[in-house]
């Protein structure tokens, strides 16, 4: 059972914080550098309280919190740069121009400025690549990591169609996608999913039979029994590529409904 440390507990962690941070010389460390400094003590504590980790004790020390949770930060750390590695050797950005920014250019800059003692809280880039599931909630290391596996989802995805395959299939959607900023992975989801519930039959009238009348989360789950199949036939039955993929299927069922009600229903999927 974890527990709020007191101030008298975490100001000598912030003071010989501010010791390391100014080289002996922590008189001269400014009101906004010392709250930065506690902010960096309370994350590294709060890393430990994490609900996969199991270190957290009632009876450990601020002191102990601190340096244990220190460690897993640095860790975090260490398995983005072999996350980053896998994912950039086989990388595709399918001709958007964010997407390659974002990989090949924002990533490495957080890995190579990430302050892991004095600044762990700082998430650096901005991730202006979205992904189907948001990165919320999280700061720093955390944050990166997740956007990190999350792109890495959707490039596992993604490289079991030809690469022309793909680029069609974002043209039809946006003729001008290569300098948009939106999420390629769900575009493409959408389009097979409806192709297995369709059984390749592709056209607007089909899909509006097949989904007329249907409650959003009968919609969702058809939606998921399709990938389901899909994952078991062509991605070893991967739970968590799976599980990861879903998220889109909710705003996906709720497009597809208003889509019919509303006549929009081919903005909704590229059925080409």
């Amino acid at each position: 059972m974890s527990k709020d440390f007191s101030m008298e507990e975490l100001l000598p962690l912030v003071a010989e914080l501010a010791e390391k941070y100014t080289s002996g010389e922590s008189s001269s460390v400014t009101y906004e550098r010392a709250q930065g400094l506690m902010q960096a003590v309370l994350y590294c504590i709060n890393e430990t309280r994490q609900e996969e980790n199991v270190l957290y004790a009632a009876g450990m020390s601020a002191k102990e919190a601190y340096q244990i949770g220190y460690q897993m930060v640095v860790e975090k750390a260490k398995k983005i740069t072999m996350l980053y590695n896998r994912l950039v050797s086989e990388f595709q950005d399918f001709g958007n121009e964010n997407y390659r920014d974002t990989v090949t250019k924002a990533i490495p800059g957080f890995l190579q400025y990430y302050d892991a003692r004095f600044e762990p809280y700082e998430t650096i880039i901005t991730m202006d690549y979205p992904t189907i599931t948001p990165v919320i909630g999280m700061t720093g290391v955390d944050a990166v990591y997740e956007y990190v596996k999350y792109i890495s989802f959707e490039q596992q995805f993604l490289q079991m169609f030809p690469t022309e395959y793909v680029c069609r299939i974002l043209e039809k959607h946006h003729g001008g996608y290569r300098k948009q900023f939106f999420n390629l992975c769900g575009i493409i989801l959408r389009h097979v999913v409806i192709r297995i519930l369709l059984d390749e039959n592709m056209s607007c009238e089909r899909l509006k039979e097949k989904v007329a009348d249907k409650e959003v989360d009968e919609l969702e789950q058809m939606l998921k029994v399709a990938l389901h199949w899909l994952i078991v036939g062509e991605y070893e039955g991967d739970k968590q590529l799976e599980q990861y993929l879903q998220y889109e299927f909710r705003d996906f069922s709720n497009d597809l409904i208003n889509g019919i009600q509303y006549g929009y229903l081919e903005k909704c999927v590229v059925l080409g």
